[in-house]
């Protein structure tokens, strides 16, 4: 790849091995992604299964197993589906629709411009004085971009860095976008010596990359009869 960067832009080794390697990263999650599709419009799965029954509402939860072909090789894939019933909207008979079509716009605009800056945070809490703040849960922040106009590949500032693009500028401004997850309070429980023994826990770094791009992203309004809009991401 030719990662084509301003003066003021320098990149450390690991951040050139990981803009090189961004399209093959996303050409396997792609291969991933059609796959499953079509295993889903299929029920081709060889191995599907339920993982929490449910009675009276429109819920699912599956875990599948499979194999994906990619670049000649056989990787084998697992993964979870779930669906889960959130809300109704609460609305005299006559404004139903109205009251419907207001709460597809909310949803579209929170889960496209917002859910990534604050998905995976806990509740806000009290403010704290300790300078030493301990994170619990996990987070994105952005990291790099390839334009779509130019092809130009930048650092996104690292002022703001949490406050996630809006997704609908994926495929228009971008080409695509690299976030860093990072998973705060990870940790290794071990008890080397047996259940009734003193035991240990290792606090873990866990990180890593992940390369959004359109074809991750859902922003359908009325795709289907009787479902008034599909919204969501993905990456690889």
């Amino acid at each position: 790849m030719n990662t084509a960067a301003s003066e003021s832009q320098t990149f450390t080794e690991e951040d050139q091995y990981l803009l090189d390697h961004a399209d093959r990263f996303l050409a396997d999650g792609l291969a991933i992604k059609r796959w499953y599709d079509q295993m889903e419009a299929t029920n081709g799965f060889a191995d599907r299964f339920d993982l929490v029954h449910t009675f009276r509402r429109e819920e699912r939860s599956q875990g599948f197993f499979g194999n994906v072909q990619l670049e000649g090789r056989s990787m084998p894939v697992m993964g979870v589906l779930d669906e889960v019933f959130y809300d109704r909207p609460k609305a005299p008979a006559d404004q139903r629709e109205t009251a419907a079509l207001w709460m597809r716009d909310q949803i579209r605009e929170f889960v496209l411009h917002y859910l990534m800056r604050v998905c995976g945070f806990r509740l806000p809490q009290e403010n704290a004085e300790d300078e030493q703040i301990s994170r619990k849960g996990m987070g994105f922040t952005q990291s790099f971009y390839k334009r779509k106009d130019t092809g130009e590949i930048g650092v996104f500032p690292e002022i703001g860095a949490s406050s996630i693009i809006d997704l609908r500028e994926i495929g228009t401004t971008y080409e695509w976008i690299i976030v860093k997850l990072q998973v705060y309070d990870f940790t290794v429980a071990m008890k080397p010596f047996g259940p009734d023994f003193i035991g240990m826990e290792m606090p873990m770094k866990e990180e890593g990359y992940l390369v959004l791009t359109s074809e991750f992203i859902a922003n359908e309004d009325d795709p289907a009869p009787g479902v008034l809009g599909t919204y969501g991401f993905g990456y690889a």
